[in-house]
């Protein structure tokens, strides 16, 4: 059972109580329970129109720091003129993880998983596909994912919420 599900009329509802092994949703999570019954359009208007993005930077790091302790992402810093700067890298295995759940779930057998659907299109928004496919095997991915996009339950939300709402992902998984 997922942590939340959305009603007919698009609002969220938690389904369980907070899972520890995803500390970095803790502040969402709890953004959702004090509001109790919110929508996604709501939440995003929370932490992108604030007066201060420290909601959103919050999120951010709690998500970082996660991630660094899973050993998902590596820090490294870079020596500047005046001050260092952190980077974070992705870490090489699970680049080659996510890569290979791809070509399996989308390309091999056809019937990707909503959290797959959602990381392809993010990922083939950001160009960052273009590194490890093909031009034909993009093309490919898109067809496919086109065709949840307008079927598939998570499909329909990402377009209500992303396309529909003119997030600048018009078309991502279409064009």
């Amino acid at each position: 059972m997922s942590l939340i599900r959305f009603d007919i009329n698009k609002k969220i509802i938690l389904n369980k109580d907070f899972n520890d092994n995803i500390p970095y949703l803790k502040t969402i999570y709890d953004n959702i329970n004090n509001y109790s019954y919110r929508t996604i359009q709501k939440i995003i208007d929370d932490y992108m129109f604030a007066y201060s993005n420290y909601s959103l930077y919050f999120i951010i790091d709690n998500l970082l720091s996660s991630l660094v302790s899973k050993k998902a992402i590596n820090i490294k810093t870079k020596n500047r003129l005046f001050n260092e700067k952190i980077i974070y890298e992705s870490s090489p295995e699970i680049i080659n993880t996510i890569i290979s759940k791809i070509k399996v779930e989308v390309l091999t057998d056809y019937h990707p998983s909503n959290e797959i659907i959602i990381l392809t299109l993010l990922l083939l928004k950001s160009n960052v596909l273009s590194n490890y496919f093909s031009n034909s095997e993009i093309k490919e991915i898109k067809s496919i994912l086109s065709k949840y996009v307008k079927s598939n339950e998570i499909g329909l939300f990402i377009k209500d919420i992303l396309i529909d709402k003119k997030l600048d992902i018009d078309n991502m998984a279409l064009a």
